[in-house]
């Protein structure tokens, strides 16, 4: 007999979808340039589906004072993708913000970039798999 160990997990904060044809680094420097952020290399969030394992690059930024926490993540690795339900994404963007940004303030910024050429909002809860966007 099988047994299945289910964990819950929930997502709080905002997600962003982003179209962008440059390189992590390239976009980060945007990014942090605009919302003056300090986004880094933080490592790769490793995901197991179907036997098969994949690493997504992430890069993240803490701030202490206001508590904010941006999480910005490739969603593709040699065909393979950290969230199916926006394969169409390049990058994903997480954001924990205690009330200093809006919704609305963070897309027009995150368009506003050259680097994107799209940014669209999603809801956290219709992610089917929300441990691949838990970052430690």
């Amino acid at each position: 007999m099988k047994h299945k160990l289910e964990a819950e997990y929930e997502l709080t904060g905002q997600l962003f979808g982003l179209l962008s044809v440059q390189p992590p680094h390239t976009l980060c420097w945007q990014v942090n340039r605009f919302f003056n952020l300090k986004l880094r290399y933080a490592g790769e969030q490793q995901t197991l589906r179907k036997g098969v394992g994949a690493s997504y690059a992430y890069y993240e930024y803490h701030s202490e004072a206001s508590e904010n926490h941006w999480y910005l993540v490739c969603n593709h690795d040699d065909g393979k993708t950290l969230v199916p339900e926006l394969k169409k994404f390049d990058y994903l963007a997480l954001v924990v913000a205690c009330g200093e940004l809006l919704d609305e303030q963070i897309i027009s910024g995150l368009r506003s970039l050259p680097a994107i050429q799209g940014c669209y909002k999603f809801e956290t809860t219709g992610i089917r798999n929300p441990e691949n966007l838990i970052f430690e």
